[in-house]
C-alpha cells in the first residue's frame, strides 16, 4: 500500500470534501426537517430513544453531574452508565448542550448533517494517505459517509458517532506505523482516545477489527520484528484508553454484570439460514433498508445488515480483489467470511449477540479498494464489472423474488432500479472523475432520502410528536411529591422529557437492580421494562400515585399544563411511598413459590432477602403467614403511615427522617447498586439488597437518612484519566525537546 505524509499546507480537497457532503446531506434532512414543520423525528426507537435520551441527560448533568443518579431512567440509574453507551462521550451531544434541551427535536437534524459531513472529512483524511490521488480519495469518503451502513442506521443516531471516527483510528496506526519514534505514538493514542470516549460498545469492535487490520497490513517476517510493533501498539493504545478511561472504565466494568455479557452465541450459528444469508448478502448490493420493515426474506431485522455503496455498489471492490489479490484483498475477504457466519460475526460482540454493527469497518475497506480501482484499473475493467454485478443483482432479486416472501414490491422496485441505474453510471463515469463525483452525490443524496422516506412512512405524525414533547416538557418542574413516581409504563417522553420519575423504560443501558428486580416476576429484557399492568399491585408497591394523560378526566387533576388547544394532565391515585418501614422478611425461595401475579402484594407485606440472612429487629415470615388477598389499596394505606417523612431527592441522592418506636427496617424501591452509600445520622450503614432494591436497618427514634450515589468506579477512572493525560503531556514536551 503506497501511503504519503500529511502536510501542514491546507488541502483545498478536504475542504471540497466538507462542502460536497454538507451539500449532498443538507437538502435531504432540511426537506424533512421542513415537512415536520421544524422538528426532525425518523420512527420508533428515534422517536422513543435518541431524542427523549439527549434530554434526559441534558436535565440530569445539570443536576448531579457525571457521575450522578437518573431518576428518570426506569426506576432510577446512574446517568454515565446509562448514557454513555448512547451519547455522552461525543462531541456531537457536547454541542447539542450549547442549546435549550427542548429545542432538541429542532436541532437533530441539523446535528445529523454535521456527523455526515464529519465522516466524510475523517474518511478523507485516511483515504488520501492510501490513495496517490486526491480526488479518488474524496470520492471513495462519499462512499463512506453516505454508505447503506448510514442509511439503514438512521433510526439510531448515535451509531453515526462512531462511524464519523473511526478512519482517524486507523489513520493514527498508519502515522504510527510510520513515524513511530516521534508524532506517531502521541497521534495513535490520540485517535485511540477519540473513538474510546465516544462509544465504548463500537470501540471494542473497532479494536478488534484494528488487529486484524494491523495483521493484514504490517505483519511480517521475521515475526520477531511484527511482535515488537505488535507491542508498541499496545502501550500506546493503552495510554489512549487510559485518556478515556473516565467513561471508559466505568462502563466496562458494569458491562461485565450485566445480563448481556452472559448471552453467548454456540457452534450452532457457525452457519445462518439460506433466508438469512441471502438477507446479509443483499446487504452488498441494494441501496440499505428500513429495519422494521424490509422488502424482503425478513420483515424486521435489527442488526444493521447494510455494506452497500452509493453509485458503485460492489463492482469496483469486486474488481480489486479479483484483480489485485493483496493485503487489502485479503482484509476484504476475511470480511467477508466473518460477515456470513453469524458466529464468527459475533467475534466483534465478544460472542455475544449477532450484529452487523461492525460492518462500517468493512465499508472503510471497500471505499478503499473502490478508489485504488477506479484510480488505476482501466475503464473498460471497471465497467465489466459493472456489468458483472448488475447481473449478480438481477439474479439475487430474481431469486427473492421466488424464494421470498416480497412484503413490498414497489420498495423492492425502487431499490433495485436505484442499483442497476448506478451501476450504469458508474460503468460510464469510472475514468471521469469530476462526472463521477457529481454523479455519486446525486445517488448519495437519493439512496439517502429513500431510506429516510421509507422510515417516515406510516411513522409517528412530526406534529403529534412535537406536541407530545412540548406537553411533556411542560411538566418539568410540577409540584409532585418527590418521595412517589408517576405511574407511566415505557415511556420515555413522559418521564425523560417531563423530568419526571416513572415506573419503567425502555433503554438498553438500564440499572442492573432493575434487572433483578424484575427477576423476581419471572421477567427478562435486556431494553425493555416490566409491564407493569401484567402484576396486580406493581404499581402501588414502587409509588406509582400519579397518573398522566393528555385527555382530562371527569375529576380535578393535581397538575396541568396546556399549549395550542391540548394539554397534558396529572391526577393523584394514590400508592406506596419510596421508602417504609417493613414488619417482616421472606426469603427469596419462599417469594418466587408464590403465583407471579401475587409477587408484587407479597412484597408490600415483606422484604425479600437471599436465602439464610437474618434481619435482626423483624421476624421472617412465610407464603403462608401472609394475606394474599388483602385489598391492594388498604395495603398501600397502611404501608404510607410507616413512610419516612422529609423525603428529598436529587442527582446526587436522597435523604429523608424516620421516628419509629421501635428497631425496624426501612425498605427503598430505588434500584440498588455498589454506588451506593447510606448514612445514619452521619454514620455509614451497610445497604442490604432486597431483590434489587435497597434495605437499612434504623433505629428507634429520630433519625437522619442519607442516600450518596457515585458512579461504581468512577473516581478510579478519573484517577486513571488524570495520570494518562499527564503521561500523555510529558511525553509530548520529551518529544519536542
Amino acid at each position: 500500500m503506497d501511503t504519503h505524509r500529511l502536510t501542514g499546507r491546507i488541502d483545498r480537497h478536504l475542504l471540497l470534501c466538507a462542502a460536497l457532503a454538507f451539500i449532498i446531506a443538507a437538502p435531504v434532512f432540511w426537506y424533512f426537517i421542513w415537512q415536520g414543520g421544524g422538528t426532525f423525528v425518523v420512527r420508533d426507537d428515534f422517536n422513543a430513544q435518541q431524542i427523549p435520551f439527549t434530554v434526559a441527560l441534558h436535565d440530569a448533568l445539570m443536576d448531579g453531574g457525571l457521575s450522578g443518579f437518573d431518576w428518570n431512567v426506569d426506576l432510577g440509574s446512574s446517568t454515565l452508565l446509562s448514557f454513555a453507551f448512547y451519547e455522552l462521550g461525543s462531541v456531537f451531544f457536547w454541542i447539542s448542550m450549547l442549546f435549550d434541551a427542548a429545542a432538541f427535536p429542532s436541532l437533530i437534524g441539523h446535528i445529523y448533517i454535521l456527523k455526515y459531513v464529519v465522516a466524510a472529512l475523517c474518511a478523507y483524511l485516511y483515504l488520501r494517505r492510501m490513495v496517490d490521488d486526491k480526488g479518488y480519495a474524496l470520492w471513495g469518503a462519499l462512499l463512506y459517509a453516505f454508505s447503506g451502513f448510514q442509511t439503514v442506521n438512521l433510526m439510531f443516531y448515535h451509531f453515526h458517532d462512531a462511524v464519523a471516527f473511526f478512519p482517524l483510528l486507523l489513520l493514527g496506526l498508519e502515522i504510527f506505523m510510520a513515524d513511530r519514534d516521534k508524532k506517531g505514538f502521541l497521534f495513535f493514542a490520540f485517535t485511540v482516545f477519540v473513538n474510546c470516549i465516544t462509544n465504548y460498545f463500537f470501540f471494542i469492535q473497532e479494536v478488534i477489527f484494528l488487529a486484524i487490520y494491523f495483521l493484514c497490513r504490517f505483519a511480517q517476517k521475521p515475526f520477531a520484528e511484527t511482535g515488537k510493533k505488535i507491542l508498541m501498539c499496545i502501550v500506546a493504545g493503552a495510554l489512549g484508553v487510559g485518556m478515556a478511561s473516565i467513561l471508559f472504565l466505568p462502563s466496562v466494568l458494569y458491562i461485565l454484570q450485566s445480563p448481556r455479557a452472559g448471552v453467548a452465541v454456540g457452534l450452532s450459528e457457525l452457519f445462518g439460514s439460506l433466508r438469512d444469508t441471502l438477507f446479509i448478502i443483499r446487504g452488498l448490493f441494494f441501496p440499505g433498508d428500513t429495519m422494521h420493515d424490509n422488502w424482503a426474506l425478513i420483515p424486521d431485522n435489527w442488526r444493521s445488515v447494510s455494506c452497500y455503496l452509493p453509485l458503485a455498489g460492489a463492482a469496483p471492490t469486486a474488481a480489486y480483489m479479483v484483480k489485485k489479490r493483496d493485503r487489502l484483498s485479503l482484509l476484504l475477504g476475511i470480511c467477508m467470511i466473518l460477515s456470513i457466519s453469524p458466529l464468527l460475526s459475533s467475534l466483534f460482540t465478544l460472542f455475544t449477540e449477532v450484529y452487523m454493527r461492525w460492518w462500517y469497518m468493512s465499508v472503510l475497506m471497500m471505499a478503499l479498494a473502490s478508489a485504488r480501482a477506479a484510480r488505476h484499473f482501466s475503464g473498460k475493467l471497471l465497467a465489466m464489472w459493472a456489468g458483472v454485478i448488475g447481473g449478480i443483482t438481477l439474479v439475487f432479486a430474481a431469486v427473492t423474488a421466488f424464494i421470498g416472501p416480497v412484503f413490498d414490491e414497489k420498495a423492492m422496485a425502487v431499490s433495485l432500479a436505484l442499483a442497476l441505474a448506478g451501476l450504469v453510471c458508474f460503468a460510464f463515469s469510472a475514468k471521469k472523475k469530476k462526472l463521477l463525483i457529481v454523479l455519486t452525490m446525486v445517488f448519495c443524496a437519493a439512496t439517502t432520502a429513500f431510506t429516510l422516506g421509507r422510515y417516515r412512512e406510516n411513522a409517528t405524525d412530526p406534529f403529534v410528536y412535537r406536541s407530545d414533547f412540548d406537553l411533556a416538557r411542560g411538566m418539568k418542574g410540577a409540584p409532585l411529591d418527590k418521595q412517589y413516581r408517576s405511574d407511566v409504563n415505557n415511556a420515555n417522553l413522559l418521564t425523560m422529557v417531563a423530568d419526571n420519575a416513572g415506573m419503567a423504560g425502555f433503554i438498553s443501558t438500564r440499572s442492573s437492580g432493575i434487572t433483578e428486580f424484575e427477576e423476581l416476576f419471572d421477567y427478562f429484557s435486556t431494553n425493555n421494562g416490566i409491564d407493569k399492568d401484567g402484576y396486580p399491585a406493581f404499581s402501588e408497591l414502587l409509588g406509582g400515585r400519579y397518573q398522566i394523560l393528555f385527555d382530562p378526566r371527569d375529576k380535578e387533576a393535581v397538575f396541568s399544563y396546556e399549549k395550542d388547544g391540548r394539554g397534558i394532565y396529572v391526577y393523584d391515585d394514590g400508592a406506596c411511598p419510596i421508602g417504609f418501614a417493613m414488619d417482616r422478611y421472606i426469603y427469596k425461595s419462599d417469594l418466587m413459590n408464590i403465583e407471579v401475579e401475587k409477587r408484587a402484594k407479597a412484597l408490600m407485606e415483606a422484604a425479600v432477602v437471599p436465602d439464610g440472612a437474618d434481619l435482626l429487629g423483624i421476624s421472617r415470615t412465610v407464603p403462608g403467614e401472609l394475606n394474599l388477598e388483602a385489598d391492594t389499596d388498604d395495603l398501600a394505606e397502611e404501608l404510607t403511615k410507616k413512610a419516612v417523612s422529609d423525603f428529598s431527592r436529587n442527582g446526587k441522592g436522597f435523604t429523608c427522617s424516620t421516628d419509629y418506636s421501635e428497631d425496624t427496617w426501612v425498605y427503598f424501591s430505588v434500584p440498588y447498586d455498589t454506588g451506593w452509600d447510606a448514612f445514619v445520622d452521619g454514620e455509614r450503614i451497610g445497604i442490604v439488597d432486597s431483590g434489587g432494591m435497597m434495605l437499612l436497618p434504623v433505629k428507634a427514634g429520630n433519625h437522619r437518612i442519607e442516600f450518596k450515589y457515585c458512579t461504581p468506579f468512577f473516581k478510579h477512572g478519573v484517577l486513571l484519566c488524570l495520570f494518562s493525560w499527564i503521561c500523555f503531556g510529558v511525553i509530548g514536551v520529551w518529544r519536542k525537546k
